[in-house]
This record gives C-alpha cells, sequence and structure tokens, in this order.
C-alpha cells in the first residue's frame, strides 16, 4: 500500500471532525441517527445565528404585508356606504348637485339646537346630502355652501319645545327639530346703565334723530353686563327738534326682571 493511501483515511477523520463541529448527531444503532436541533443551534456561531434570525423576521414581515394588502383590497371593494356600494359619492367640497335629485337627507344636525328667545340661527356644522337619479351622493356643508339649499321654519319670537325646521334642495326636503326656551332670569340687580358707543350727537335744523350703531350697556350688581341697541323706545320725553340749542335726552331701560335704569345724552342743533 502507497504511503498517499495510508494518509486518507486520515484527512477524512479530520474533514469528519469538522462536520461533527457544526451538526451533532446522537447515534442511536447501526449508521442510523436523529438529528439535535438544539446541539445544531447551540455550535452555530454568532454571524450564523443572526443570518437565520435575519431571515425568519423577513419572512414574517413578507406574510405581514401580504395579509395587510389583502384586507385593504378586501375593504375598499366593500365600501362604506348604504349596501356596500361606494361608487358615486362627492365627498364634501365637491359640491356639483345633481341635476335630478330623487331625495334629500340630514347627514349632520347643525351644532347649536337649543335657543333663547330672541336669538338669531345659527346653522354651523349642518350637513346634508342628497341623491341623485343615478344613485349618487352628494355631500354639501352649509359653512362651505350656504346658498346651496334653503331652511325656514325658525322663530325664536316664542319659546318652543320642538320646533320643526325645513331644508329644501330641488325640490326635495328633509327636517330637524330645535328647542327654544325662556331667557333665564338675572339673578343680579340691575344697577346702572350706560352708552357704548354713543349715537350720533351733532344735527342741523330739520334732520331726524340717528342712533344707528348706540348701545346701551347695562351693569349688574354682580358685575356683568349686558348689551342691547338704542331705540327710539329708550328715549323719552322727546319728539322733534323745532328750533336751534342743545337737548337732553333721557334714555330708559327695563330688564327682563323688572329692574329699571336711566342715562342721559346731549344733542346739538344748528340752524
Amino acid at each position: 500500500m502507497s504511503p498517499q493511501s495510508l494518509k486518507m483515511p486520515e484527512r477524512e477523520n479530520k474533514m469528519a471532525k469538522k462536520d461533527n463541529d457544526n451538526f451533532d448527531f446522537d447515534t442511536e444503532s447501526e449508521g442510523k441517527g436523529k438529528f439535535d436541533l438544539v446541539g445544531f443551534f447551540k455550535n452555530l456561531t454568532k454571524k450564523q445565528k443572526g443570518i437565520i434570525l435575519a431571515a425568519v423576521v423577513g419572512v414574517v414581515l413578507v406574510i405581514a404585508i401580504v395579509i395587510t394588502c389583502i384586507a385593504l383590497g378586501t375593504n375598499s371593494g366593500n365600501g362604506n356606504n348604504e349596501g356596500g356600494d361606494n361608487s358615486g359619492v362627492i365627498l364634501p367640497g365637491e359640491n356639483e348637485i345633481p341635476e335630478d335629485i330623487s331625495a334629500l337627507n340630514i347627514a349632520s344636525k347643525p351644532r347649536k339646537l337649543t335657543y333663547y328667545v330672541g336669538d338669531q340661527a345659527n346653522y354651523s356644522g349642518l350637513v346634508i346630502y342628497v341623491v341623485g337619479a343615478n344613485g349618487q351622493k352628494v355631500y354639501i356643508d352649509y359653512e362651505e355652501n350656504p346658498d346651496a339649499f334653503t331652511i325656514s321654519g325658525f322663530d325664536s319670537s316664542a319659546p318652543a319645545e320642538e320646533q320643526v325646521i325645513t331644508v329644501e334642495c330641488e325640490g326635495q326636503t328633509a327636517t330637524f327639530t330645535i328647542k327654544i326656551e325662556e331667557v333665564p332670569l338675572q339673578s343680579a340687580k340691575l344697577e346702572s346703565i350706560h352708552l357704548d358707543p354713543m349715537p350720533r350727537t351733532e344735527y342741523t335744523l330739520g334732520e331726524m334723530l340717528d342712533l344707528t350703531g348706540a348701545m346701551i350697556i347695562a351693569t349688574y350688581s354682580d358685575g356683568t353686563t349686558v348689551s342691547s341697541p338704542l331705540k327710539m323706545k329708550n328715549i323719552g320725553g322727546f319728539s322733534s327738534v323745532n328750533a336751534p340749542g342743545e337737548y337732553e335726552l333721557v334714555v330708559g331701560y327695563f330688564d327682563s326682571n323688572g329692574g329699571y335704569a336711566e342715562t342721559t345724552f346731549t344733542i346739538t342743533v344748528t340752524e
């Protein structure tokens, strides 16, 4: 046997030993072995472990992305309208009203639904939607397009538990209700009034009294104030000016509690 052939087993033994450094088999019987997974991982280097971990994380991320895409595709197919069909929906801001409207509905009522006697209407927050003949829905926001539809029925001259407000657009209508309450009584006592801004005070003979922009400011015992426009009914003892001179006018004010206060201002009339 040649020297070269004698060295072969030694080389094969070294290769077998190197393989055993990475893989561990528990020999059970003749020529048969069972793979030891724990031993396999124990014998891996840090670099090998990092590669395997990165591969596992990558596979998990790919699976998560695929599942998310499938879910999003399903939701977009279902839509968010009645019946699961979102075709033909125009969102607020795209206020192109269809020519033929088959229905009108209240999508969102106004934020203010309770008023006091004498209050002005406030429809901020009102959103309607109209349905075209082809089923297309168009949402219209009152604050963005207040002239797209008309609103009627508001009357704050007297209390009302359920006052019906009607919204109309192209012959179709929808309604909602509001409440009108009595103005709450002031617990504090009316102490005084003054004018701010003041009315016009300089006139020429023959001119009518001008109260434009003038306000009565009522001050109460708790420091609160209430303002209201100065009107001719508040001016006492005045009919007309028929001669030049200075005239002192008395302003009287009654509040909702029956309290009364007055003040004066002077006008000058010249020829």
